[in-house]
C-alpha cells in the first residue's frame, strides 16, 4: 500500500475539481464495471453552482451532473477527457487501485498495487512527469 500527497494544482484532475469557494471532494468507493474512470464524486461544503460551472469549463470534462443530495453534501457523475489527464492515467496504466482518494488544497491518496513491480511503475511514471508526490507511508 502507498500513502501520497499531491497538491491539486499539480494535476489537472486536482486543478479541475478544487479553487474556487472550496470544499472537500472525496472519490467515491466503487468498482467501476466500464471504461469511466472516477466517475462519482462527493463534494462536501462547497459553493455547489461555482463548483459545477468550473468543472463544465475544464478542458478536462466532458460532462457532469449533479446526482443526489445527502446531509449538505453533493453526489456528482463525471465524464472525462482521459486523454487530457496524465497524472490519473498513471495511476490506471500502472495498476494501482485507489482505496481512498480526497482533497481540498490537496490531494491524498492511498493505493494498493498487485506487486512490488507495478509500485516502481507508478515511483517512475511521476518522477519521469516531475509531478510533485510528497510519500506519506508505503
Amino acid at each position: 500500500m502507498l500513502e501520497f500527497t499531491i497538491q491539486s494544482e499539480a494535476f489537472p484532475f486536482g486543478r479541475a475539481v478544487s479553487g474556487g469557494k472550496g470544499g472537500l471532494v472525496t472519490l467515491e468507493r466503487l468498482v467501476p464495471l466500464g471504461e469511466s474512470r472516477i466517475p462519482f464524486l462527493w463534494v462536501d461544503r462547497a459553493d455547489y453552482d461555482e463548483f459545477e460551472e468550473r468543472l463544465r469549463a475544464s478542458d478536462i470534462v466532458k460532462h457532469v451532473e449533479a446526482l443526489t443530495r445527502v446531509d449538505g453534501s453533493v453526489l456528482y457523475y463525471v465524464e472525462w477527457y482521459p486523454e487530457h489527464e496524465t497524472f490519473l492515467n498513471g495511476l490506471y496504466n500502472t495498476g494501482a487501485t485507489i482505496l481512498q482518494a480526497e482533497g481540498d488544497g490537496a490531494w491524498e491518496f492511498a493505493l494498493r498495487f498487485n506487486n512490488p513491480a507495478d509500485l516502481t511503475q507508478f515511483h517512475q511514471f511521476y518522477q519521469q512527469h516531475d509531478f510533485p508526490v510528497h510519500i506519506d507511508r508505503v
